[in-house]
């Protein structure tokens, strides 16, 4: 499958391991022709220069020195965005990471980057990609401020204890909270019509 993928990576290899690939993978229950089939026609959408981080790091359509800059062009759009809802709708949560000396668009460009994997189960997983593909990239950051909101009263004691990013990157902290409440906090911070 990897092989047949390689129509998509025209620049090189990507650095990183490919989650959206092995995770769309997993839910074709491990059958390559219906994954690479989904791929093919999935790359068409908008939605996946969002979801699928490898796809769009080395396209051939991305100016050379944004692809050999090593940072994805999704992180330069989503950074700004995961910033400045973080400040409106969790200050605290938004100082704790300023006083802290890393960024929260850092922590969910990791989270991204993996698919949430190794931080929320399987179901929880797929309910991400889902949500993302049906109703639009911007929930990815939703997503992470609900995930934000819901451990601010944690982020706040690491902070204190100066381990925010050790805490952040263990996987039991996020596994705790559903996929429902996520979309609860999702549809909270919605713009209103």
């Amino acid at each position: 499958m990897v092989a047949s993928l390689g129509c998509f990576y025209t620049r090189g290899r990507y650095a990183g391991y490919d989650w959206f690939a092995s995770s769309v993978f997993l839910l074709m229950f491990g059958d390559s022709e219906r994954t690479l089939t989904f791929l093919q026609r999935f790359s068409s959408l908008l939605v996946s220069a969002f979801l699928w981080l490898p796809r769009l790091h080395i396209s051939s359509h991305l100016p050379s020195d944004t692809a050999v800059s090593g940072i994805h062009p999704v992180y330069f759009c989503s950074a700004h965005y995961v910033e400045m809802l973080l400040k409106a709708e969790v200050p605290l949560v938004f100082s704790a990471f300023r006083m802290s000396g890393f960024t929260p668009s850092q922590m969910c460009q990791h989270w991204l980057t993996q698919c949430f994997w190794n931080y929320l189960n399987w179901l929880d997983i797929c309910h991400f990609i889902a949500t993302c593909i049906l109703l639009g990239p911007d929930y990815q950051i939703y997503m992470c401020i609900s995930v934000f909101k819901h451990l601010q009263q944690d982020i706040l004691l690491h902070t204190q204890t100066k381990d925010l990013q050790v805490f952040l990157k263990c996987p039991s902290a996020i596994f705790q909270q559903t996929t429902k409440q996520r979309l609860v906090l999702c549809s909270l911070m919605l713009p209103s019509n």
